[in-house]
């Protein structure tokens, strides 16, 4: 806040201005899940060789080899 030198403030209210600013900020959200072996939850993706990922390797490829050709 002391940075901030368009805006005059006396020196007491500069932490009732800094509380009050910190209490407006997003809280992190909480999760009513919590998992049931005590470790932390992480993001369920598929397996390394899912053949998700071959397709969607597939349709990047099209799409490249699509914009090389109309760059023709």
């Amino acid at each position: 806040m002391t940075r901030f030198h368009d805006v005059p403030t006396p020196v007491p209210d500069r932490s009732r201005i800094v509380s009050g600013l910190l209490a407006l900020l997003p809280r992190r959200a909480t999760t009513a899940i919590s998992p049931r072996d005590g470790k932390s939850a992480k993001l369920a993706l598929p397996p390394q060789g899912s053949p998700i990922y071959w397709i969607i390797a597939a349709a990047l490829f099209v799409g490249w080899v699509a914009m090389l050709a109309q760059g023709q």
